[in-house]
């Protein structure tokens, strides 16, 4: 009898952990879906051809940096932005802070296409979505990735999309623009409200 009861509690304990990663699975691809969308659109192609690199590491660098600013600029800074990089959700996205991974889409995206042969061809690079804890926003960026004559990757520091979830839709609410958080100061404050959709 107590073997039985060990196998249907282990049972559980499996069916409940598939349940939670198809749960983020299906969570990311819709994000993904929003964010591949848009992308096609600014750059009137049918097919988005992707590195499959999808590191996200860039969204972390920034939000410690966030974090360090004094509390008299931090409060000048929007609201959104206050809230997506609160302290509070360390260690939710240091789980999710993905380096060197890569995107392993199966055949869930058929506008998308991976061309990883050819190294001197520029190549779009989009992160992996990082989520808020209330599952409320993600952020997510894209930058063209190319390499020098040293093979050394060469990239700007991208503007990363905040996405908002409101009535079960996701809207772009905020542009955080390609700035180094350790560079501000009540003269370029102004840059951070610029691309604000919700306040």
């Amino acid at each position: 009898m107590e073997t039985i009861v060990n196998k249907f509690k282990y049972l559980i304990i499996v069916l409940l952990i598939t349940s939670c990663n198809n749960t983020t699975e299906n969570r990311e691809n819709k994000a993904l879906r929003i964010y591949f969308s848009e992308l096609k659109n600014n750059l009137n192609t049918d097919i988005l051809q992707l590195s499959s690199d999808n590191s996200n590491n860039l969204i972390f660098s920034r939000y410690k940096q966030f974090l360090k600013l004094e509390d008299s600029i931090k409060e000048k800074t929007p609201k959104i932005l206050r809230e997506v990089f609160s302290i509070t959700e360390m260690n939710n996205y240091l789980n999710q802070k993905s380096e060197n991974s890569k995107w392993n889409l199966g055949n869930q995206f058929l506008d998308i296409e991976f061309d990883n042969n050819d190294l001197s061809k520029e190549k779009l690079v989009v992160s992996k979505p990082i989520f808020s804890k209330n599952g409320k926003y993600f952020m997510v960026y894209s930058l063209s990735l190319k390499k020098d004559t040293n093979n050394k990757k060469i990239y700007f520091m991208p503007p990363i999309q905040v996405y908002k979830k409101e009535n079960k839709i996701w809207n772009k609410v905020y542009t955080i623009p390609s700035m180094m958080f350790n560079n501000i100061n009540d003269n370029n404050l102004n840059r951070l409200h610029d691309n604000i959709v919700d306040e």
